[in-house]
């Protein structure tokens, strides 16, 4: 079997709002095709229309290759992290990091959806089959920006919501534009928990503490609610800052949905954290499966973000997580809950199913969905 081409097509909502902490809005769905019809699809959700320009660009020499121009022809079945390796080594100087990280992303997710239905069967299975732990989602609870009165309305109304759907866990979106001061995240939580009931809460402050010493006296005030993990409380480039803080905190520090390597996970894994928070449609399969092996040995658990903008990357992260023994939880947006989500109800299906709290894994072969053309038209800018 061999590649033939690789197409790029940036999709957004019509009315996108640059005010809101929202990755569902926009994406660029990657669509690998081979020689014997099979056709493998990918999501990146960073600078959808950058990640365009980058995967069809030409290259410039031998250490910034162009990515069409390594993968047309080869063969998509070959050992996937040999590809990876030599697709990261020849573009180092365009990507080893950031966007071009991304995109590399993308089109290993759609290598994998080629493998899993060259060989009929999901990509989990290809990765050793499921643990047998569940896959149990956790709902991300953000009611967008507004002022600090109508933030607890809003999102009491949205832990209600999640919770008559029968979720287990939710994370609470304590971001400053809509949890304006410091004091506030606690008042938030204090304020939420009780609508959670016995549903895990975790709680995401969006990089807003200055120091560790700041985020550990918060820590430790969360700390009362049982919080199961605090993410994101320094900014994520402070290695030493959540070294002190992981030390020290009393609950679980998280952190990675903005990583793309398996290089910057290392380095925080090795700081302490407890959790990371790999986005399959960011990372890849490949550097998933590298992230989840250094997490596990050094006893920590793998999370994926899941704010994504189609089921392409839901499903990625699930079929990751099906086969990893030490990820509780996988985030995820339920389309209940917000229901302007275009892309996600409209660009490809299905939705996976929830049965008591946990997904039920797909049976179909590759990612297990299916791309409605007209759709992924109608949403094309690009």
């Amino acid at each position: 079997m061999k590649i033939v081409d690789i197409e790029t097509i940036v999709v957004a909502k019509p009315d996108l709002d640059l005010t809101a902490a929202d990755a569902t809005q926009d994406a660029l769905i990657v669509r690998v095709t081979t020689d014997e019809g099979i056709v493998g699809y990918g999501e990146a959700n960073h600078a959808p229309a950058a990640i365009h320009a980058y995967i069809q660009s030409r290259g410039s020499h031998s250490w910034a290759r162009g990515i069409k121009d390594l993968l047309v022809g080869q063969d998509p079945l070959a050992d996937p992290a040999a590809l990876w390796a030599r697709l990261y080594r020849e573009t180092v100087m365009s990507g080893r990091r950031g966007l071009g990280v991304a995109a590399l992303a993308a089109i290993d997710v759609a290598l994998w959806d080629i493998r899993g239905k060259a060989a009929g069967k999901p990509i989990y299975e290809l990765l050793g089959g499921p643990t047998g732990s569940p896959v149990v989602p956790y709902a991300s609870i953000y009611a967008g920006p507004s002022s600090w009165q109508r933030s607890l309305e809003a999102h009491a109304a949205l832990v209600d919501h999640a919770r008559g759907l029968g979720f287990r866990a939710m994370k609470l979106e304590a971001l400053v534009d809509c949890v304006p001061t410091n004091d506030n995240v606690v008042d938030f939580v204090r304020h939420l928990a009780p609508h959670a009931g016995d549903a895990k809460l975790m709680v995401d402050v969006g990089h807003r503490f200055e120091s560790s010493s700041q985020a550990l006296h918060y820590a430790n005030a969360l700390a009362e609610f049982g919080t199961y993990f605090l993410e994101t409380p320094l900014w994520l480039d402070d290695v030493d800052g959540y070294r002190e803080l992981s030390a020290e905190s009393p609950i679980p520090i998280a952190i990675g949905e903005l990583f793309v390597t398996r290089n910057e996970f290392r380095e925080m894994l090795d700081a302490g954290v407890h959790v990371v928070q790999p986005c399959v449609a960011r990372v890849g399969v490949t550097e998933s499966l590298a992230v989840a092996a250094d997490a596990k040995a050094r006893s920590a658990q793998v999370v994926p973000f899941g704010w994504v903008a189609t089921t392409i990357a839901v499903m990625a992260n699930v079929h990751v997580a099906a086969a990893l023994d030490h990820s509780p939880f996988v985030e995820f947006c339920p389309v209940e809950v917000y229901p302007n989500q275009e892309l996600r109800r409209n660009v490809a299906g299905p939705e996976p199913t929830l049965k008591d709290g946990a997904f039920v894994l797909p049976a179909a072969p590759g990612l297990g969905i299916e791309i409605d053309e007209a759709a992924l038209d109608f949403y094309r800018v690009q």
